[in-house]
């Protein structure tokens, strides 16, 4: 239980991270998430709506990474080569996943979002501004991130831990 916590952790952590991130390159939006502004007359209701939807999930995501954080109090042993590999399956799930990136991202916003205040016109600002290309290539580098932190944790963590035995058990099969 407790190293599917940490994997869910670092997964919702890197992508809260790329988002307040991503939304300090626009005053817009830095603006609107930071400073609690309204967006400009430059965005149709329908962006102004979906960026509220965006916003409340984002908030809703970094309480349940609180929440995820606090229950990390459970006891129990933190095998970091499984988090590894979880985070390892995770990447490659969602490396499949781009590859129908068009399909996934409909999807996506589907079972995210109650409405359709998503299906923004091609001459929208937000989709001026975050093409869908943009959003891929954002998929593609948080996976990257995520794919290194497991092969990482599952490669270099076990090799550190194999070094610091190997003397005693090399001192345990001697004796037999």
């Amino acid at each position: 239980m407790k190293n599917i916590l940490i994997t869910i952790i670092i997964i919702l952590t890197i992508l809260n991270l790329t988002f307040l991130i991503e939304t300090t390159k626009n005053q817009d939006l830095k603006n609107y998430y930071y400073h609690g502004e309204e967006l400009s007359d430059d965005y149709i209701e329908k962006e102004k709506i979906h960026m509220r939807e965006v916003k409340d999930l984002i908030n809703i995501s970094l309480i349940i990474n609180a929440i995820l954080l606090f229950l990390l109090k459970i006891k129990g042993n933190t095998d970091y080569k499984k988090i590894g590999k979880y985070l390892v399956i995770f990447s490659i799930s969602s490396y499949i996943a781009a590859i129908f990136f068009q399909q996934f991202f409909h999807g996506f916003h589907q079972i995210i979002f109650n409405s359709n205040n998503w299906l923004l016109p091609a001459n929208s600002e937000l989709i001026q501004t975050y093409p869908s290309s943009y959003f891929k290539n954002i998929f593609i580098i948080i996976n990257t991130i995520h794919l290194s932190i497991g092969i990482t944790l599952t490669f270099s963590i076990y090799s550190k831990l194999r070094s610091k035995l190997e003397p005693h058990l090399k001192c345990y099969i001697n004796r037999s």
